[in-house]
C-alpha cells in the first residue's frame, strides 16, 4: 500500500508551491492571473481556467489542493460543455471538481478545508473522464455578480520534478438555454473494508420536487468491484439507472441520461467492494481509502435538494 499524506486537517490538504492560476477569456489574447497577456488567443465562446499543483510532498503520496480564478467575462455566462486537460509528468490529477463560488476568496491558493462555498457546479474530472456535453437547450449558469471559479484537486505525486499544468475549457451557450441544471451528491455510508474480504453498501435520498436527470457521476476508489444506480418511485417500483458490473478505478466516466423523477421518487446509490490486501483499508478521501458517491446533473436548478427518505 503506497503512502498517504496525511495533514492535521481532514480534508488532506498540502502546502503547495503555486507556479499558475490563468483563467483566459475572449478572442485577441486573454490576461493571467498577474495582468500579463498570454500568448494564444482563446475563441469568444471559451473560457479556459489553467492551474500548476504541484504540493510539497514525497513520491507516493497524495494531497487534495485547492485554488481561486478571477472570472473575466460579462454577467450570467452559461455552461454547455466541460473539457479537462490534465497533466503528465511528476504529478497526476485523480480526480478534480470546479465550482462557482460564493464571495470574493483571493485569486491563488485557497483553502480546502472549509471550501467557499458553492453556487454553481461545472462537474468533475475523473480518470478515464471525457468532455461533458450537455443536452440541447441545457447548460450551467453562473449567477450574475459571480467574480470566482474555485477547483478542488486531488493530486498524486509519482516522481520527482516540477508538475505540469492541469486546464480546463468552459463551451459556452451561443444562445439562451431552456433549463438551468445543478448538482446533486448521493451518497452510502462506506464499511470498514477486512483483509481478504467483500463488502456492500447502500442508501437513497428522496426528491420531494421533480426533476430531470441529465448526467450520473459514480466514484469509487481502487477497491471497487461493482457500482449501480436506482431509481425508486414512489409506489415502491425499481428502474436501474445505472449498472457498473465491474468497476475501473482508471476509467472513471459521466453518464448521460434522460430520466424524469417525479415528487417523492428517491435515488439510490449502491456500491461492492473487494479488499484482495492484508490491510484494512477506511473511508476516507485518498485512493487507500474507501468512498461511494453518485454525482447527478439536475434541472430545474431550484429543484436539486435530494433528502434521506
Amino acid at each position: 500500500m503506497p503512502k498517504v499524506f496525511r495533514s492535521p486537517v481532514r480534508a488532506g490538504r498540502a502546502t503547495a508551491a503555486l507556479v499558475a492560476v490563468t483563467l483566459t477569456a475572449c478572442s485577441g489574447g486573454a490576461s493571467t492571473a498577474n495582468g500579463s497577456d498570454a500568448a494564444v488567443a482563446v475563441p469568444p465562446t471559451r473560457r479556459t481556467a489553467q492551474f500548476r499543483a504541484d504540493p510539497a510532498i514525497g513520491v507516493g503520496n497524495e494531497a487534495y489542493v485547492c485554488y481561486a480564478f478571477a472570472l473575466d467575462g460579462p454577467d450570467g455566462l452559461q455552461v454547455r460543455g466541460v473539457t479537462w486537460h490534465p497533466p503528465a509528468g511528476p504529478v497526476v490529477v485523480h480526480h478534480a471538481s470546479l465550482y462557482a463560488a460564493a464571495g470574493n476568496p483571493a485569486v491563488g491558493e485557497v483553502s480546502c478545508d472549509p471550501m467557499p462555498d458553492r453556487v454553481a457546479s461545472f462537474g468533475v474530472y475523473t480518470p478515464g473522464a471525457v468532455p461533458l456535453e450537455l443536452p440541447a437547450g441545457v447548460a450551467i449558469s453562473l449567477p450574475v455578480g459571480l467574480s470566482r471559479l474555485v477547483v478542488l484537486a486531488h493530486v498524486m505525486r509519482v516522481a520527482d520534478g516540477p508538475a505540469q499544468a492541469t486546464s480546463v475549457d468552459l463551451d459556452l451557450a451561443t444562445a439562451p438555454v431552456e433549463h438551468v441544471i445543478n448538482w446533486v451528491d448521493v451518497f452510502a455510508p462506506v464499511p470498514v473494508l477486512y483483509p481478504h474480504q467483500s463488502a456492500s453498501s447502500s442508501a437513497r435520498c428522496r426528491f420531494d420536487l421533480p426533476v430531470h436527470v441529465v448526467t450520473v457521476w459514480p466514484h469509487m476508489h481502487r477497491f471497487g468491484a461493482a457500482f449501480r444506480g436506482f431509481v425508486i418511485r414512489k409506489d415502491g417500483s425499481r428502474e436501474p439507472l445505472l449498472d457498473i458490473p465491474s468497476w475501473d478505478f482508471a476509467h472513471q466516466l459521466t453518464y448521460p441520461v434522460d430520466i424524469a423523477l417525479e415528487a417523492g421518487d428517491s435515488v439510490e446509490t449502491e456500491c461492492q467492494w473487494r479488499n484482495e490486501t492484508a490491510e484494512l483499508v477506511l473511508p476516507g478521501p485518498f485512493s487507500t481509502d474507501e468512498m461511494c458517491n453518485q454525482g447527478l446533473f439536475v434541472w430545474p436548478f431550484d429543484h436539486a435538494i435530494c433528502v434521506p427518505p
